[in-house]
């Protein structure tokens, strides 16, 4: 005799529980919110603060996060294309996609502090310069910790998350009791 509990109905594809689109833009930002607790630990944020004065920090890593939830988020959540990536593709995907992400910043970074846009124009103007600089914002970075990050949120990969994030703390606590740092003291 058959349990109440069995079906005969074999799942298909539209009753297999899937992230929702909810879900998806809340794993999109959890995961940039984490990956710039990341980079202040590692002390990648502390490079850039030497490199990027000022205002123009601030403006800098909030149009880096803007325009990588904009281009990485729905290209990572979209169905069709991010469940067929494993974990090192999505990371490549972030990479690739978040050096634009970063020149995108670099040059909308003066225009949201009121610089108008005589600073982007000008960075135009030179666009091997504007590459070699956006390799330097580190944005490929960012790009690809999110991506990491995102993948491992999405695909319910908590306890390698929380893995990463403790090796990521001890690094930081290593980083403070050493007195220096993997990039060096600014």
């Amino acid at each position: 005799m058959r349990s109440n509990y069995q079906t005969s109905e074999e799942p298909s594809p539209e009753n297999t529980a899937r992230p929702s689109a909810i879900h998806n833009l809340v794993s999109v930002l959890a995961s940039l919110v984490l990956t710039f607790l990341v980079a202040e630990l590692l002390g990648l944020n502390r490079f850039l603060r030497g490199w990027i004065e000022g205002r123009y920090f601030g403006a800098y890593i909030a149009t880096l996060t803007l325009s990588l939830a904009v281009i990485l988020g729905p290209a990572l959540t979209r169905k069709s294309w991010a469940i067929k990536l494993n974990l090192s593709n999505s990371m490549w995907a972030g990479l690739v996609i978040g050096l634009p992400c970063g020149i995108i910043a670099l040059i909308l970074s003066p225009i949201f502090l009121g610089k108008g846009f005589g600073p982007a124009t000008g960075a135009l103007k030179h666009p091997f310069y504007l590459i070699v600089v956006g390799a330097l914002s580190l944005g490929w970075l960012y790009g690809g910790l999110a991506a990491v990050i995102c993948y491992l949120l999405t695909h319910n990969r908590r306890r390698y998350l929380m893995l990463l994030l403790v090796i990521v703390l001890l690094i930081g606590v290593l980083e403070l009791g050493l007195g220096g740092g993997i990039l060096g003291k600014f």
